[in-house]
This record gives structure tokens, C-alpha cells and sequence, in this order.
């Protein structure tokens, strides 16, 4: 009887130590709600959809129950890349420091990996925003380095990248780059200097231009202030492209991405008159510097950047959400972005 007692408070004890440290779901806690307002729910952001929600909560590794606990991940003008079946998410960290790379299998819970660029591996400092593209069986990062841009590469998405030149715009203050890869085979440099948005063709071996660069945006709406157009992303859907851009300085609660359209890459391009498409609401500010990914089920997504908090700017945190578009009659499709949440790392204590 003794024995039989003892086995049950041993089974007991077992069942009580994985409830506290397995989860549902891919080992994690979640829970769906359904809401018609935009709305914060234990750190993540509803608007209007079942959405998953992450209960925000300390809890314990899975398989050693060590200390610890999920934090947002703190990045901005974040790019995410898919890569075998896993995703990899790079941005701007400490700026003299370098870049740092998480890992993730579904876009909710991230590893950390380390730097995938170091401070050491480079000449200079004041590193922004970097993204990543798999080409010609290597692993491209373009940059920013003290309003310069740059080309590093790497054999793996994780690093580490080797810096290999600068882009020679013939010009200063060049940030944000961002590349588009046409089925032609063309590769087209997009990227930001004050007020303006710049595009040129680039060489396949993504650091030499193949033109002189053309500027193709400004500033002009009246929610755009501070003399800031920058974070070029481009997508293309059906015969429209698309351009995101991000406007207002990045330390204002009024930080927000617009999008412009075109019906070719080199062509002209409208601003929506449904700008911004992303701006602050009760519970996120600074929102923008976005980038855009397919998800494993094909699922077209944003990444962006937000403030630490209301009062605070830094560290900025990422954010995922859904794009969706909605029909209009003689106009492009309008960009609308859904089902916010902020992804998060664990952290040991």
C-alpha cells in the first residue's frame, strides 16, 4: 500500500512538473480571443480577428526548468528572412556593436543566436538596419555603416558575414537599402536620404551599381513632417508594386509607414490617399521601418518596429502582423495590416 501511495505522489509530482513547464502549442501558453476594437491583451495587439495571444508571463525551460522568462525582442527596422524552413529575424541592436540574429519555427518564440555581423569583422561603426537575401548559393547583407552602405556575406543565414564593399552612390547620408529582385533577372537598390527615396540598378554582385541613382519619392503628404522619408520596402502583388516607406522622425509617437504604388518597378509612383497604414493607437507608438515575408504557409507578412513603451524610445521591440487587401474600383488594391503581436526570446535568469 505504502509503494502504491508513493508511486501516485511520484506520478502526481510528474504530472504537476510538466504542467509548469510544458506548454500547448508547440510548448507555449496560448489563448484566442475575438474582438472587434483594436486592443493590448497580456503585450499583444488585436484588431478585429482571432488572433493568437501570448500569455506574458514568467515560465520555465521545458526540459530544465531553469529560471526564465520571454521578453520582446529588441530590434528595429527589423527584416525577416525564411530559410529552411526556419525564420531568421536581423536588426538595428546596440548601433557600435554589430548585428544580432534570432531564430524561430513559428514566428512567436525566438532563440538567439549572436551577432551575425560584429563590430570586428568591419571598419567602422554606427550600424543600421540590415536585410538579408539567399543569392547565388551565398547569404547578402546590406546595411548601413555611418550613412554609407555596405555589403557583407556569409555561407550561412546565422553568420558570420564578412564585409565586402561599400556601395558607391556618390552621395552622403544614404540609408535603409533595400533590394528588389525583378523576373527578369534585373536586382533594382532602393534607399533613403533626407526627404527622399532613391532607386539604381544593381550588378549581380550586390555592391556596384549599374546606374546612376534616381530619386523617386519625397515627402508631400501631411501626415509625413520632420523632413524624414525613409525604410523603403517593395513588394509586388498582381501587376502593382508596391512601396512602404516610413515618415516622422523615429523618436516621435507619430513615427508610421505609408505605401506608394506603380505599375512598373522604374515607373512613376502614387502615394495611397489612405495614408498612414501604420501609426501609433493606445497602446504602440513609433511604429514603422517595415520590411515584408511569406510565412511557411504562404501567408504575406509585415515587420516593424515600435517604442519600448509610451514614455520610453529605446530598446524598440518587434512587431509582426498580417497584410490583407481590399478591392477598389479604378485604384490599386488598399494595403490594410491586421492581427499585430510581438514575438519574444527567452531569456535566462
Amino acid at each position: 500500500m505504502r509503494k502504491f501511495i508513493l508511486n501516485i505522489i511520484v506520478l502526481f509530482s510528474f504530472v504537476s512538473f510538466n504542467s509548469a513547464c510544458t506548454h500547448e502549442d508547440d510548448d507555449f501558453i496560448y489563448d484566442t480571443v475575438n474582438t472587434k476594437d483594436t486592443t493590448i491583451i497580456n503585450d499583444t495587439i488585436i484588431n478585429g480577428t482571432d488572433t493568437i495571444i501570448v500569455k506574458d508571463t514568467i515560465i520555465k525551460n521545458d526540459t530544465t526548468c531553469h529560471n526564465g522568462y520571454y521578453s520582446n525582442i529588441p530590434i528595429a527596422d527589423p527584416f525577416i528572412l525564411l530559410y529552411n524552413n526556419s525564420y531568421y529575424a536581423y536588426g538595428t541592436g546596440p548601433a557600435n556593436s554589430g548585428f544580432y540574429v534570432y531564430k524561430s519555427n513559428d514566428l512567436k518564440f525566438w532563440e538567439k543566436l549572436g551577432y551575425a555581423l560584429k563590430k570586428e569583422n568591419v571598419n567602422d561603426n554606427n550600424f543600421w538596419a540590415p536585410e538579408v537575401y539567399y543569392f547565388q548559393n551565398k547569404f547578402f547583407m546590406l546595411y548601413v555603416q555611418n550613412y554609407s552602405i555596405y555589403t557583407a556575406v556569409s555561407n550561412y543565414p546565422e553568420g558570420p558575414f564578412v564585409e565586402i564593399g561599400k556601395v558607391n552612390t556618390s552621395q552622403d547620408k544614404c540609408i535603409d537599402p533595400t533590394l528588389y529582385f525583378d523576373n527578369n533577372g534585373r536586382i533594382y537598390l532602393f534607399y533613403s536620404r533626407p526627404g527622399i527615396i532613391y532607386r539604381a540598378e544593381m550588378n549581380n554582385n550586390l555592391y556596384t551599381l549599374a546606374n546612376k541613382p534616381q530619386p523617386i519619392l519625397r515627402q508631400s503628404q501631411t501626415w509625413e513632417s520632420y523632413a524624414v522619408i525613409e525604410g523603403p520596402f517593395i513588394i509586388k502583388k498582381d501587376s502593382t508594386f508596391y512601396l512602404t516607406y516610413s515618415s516622422n522622425s523615429y523618436t516621435s509617437h507619430n513615427y508610421g509607414v505609408g505605401v506608394a504604388t506603380s505599375n512598373a518597378i522604374s515607373g512613376n509612383w502614387e502615394k495611397a490617399n489612405y495614408n498612414p497604414i501604420i501609426q501609433k493607437n493606445d497602446t504602440l507608438v513609433g511604429m514603422g521601418h517595415n520590411s515584408f515575408f511569406y510565412d511557411k504557409k504562404g501567408k504575406l507578412r509585415i515587420a516593424f518596429h515600435a517604442h519600448a513603451s509610451i514614455e520610453d524610445v529605446q530598446p524598440r521591440k518587434l512587431c509582426i502582423g498580417n497584410v490583407q487587401f481590399e478591392k477598389q474600383d479604378g485604384l490599386p488594391d488598399k494595403m490594410l495590416i491586421d492581427s499585430i503581436f510581438l514575438p519574444k526570446y527567452y531569456v535566462k535568469q
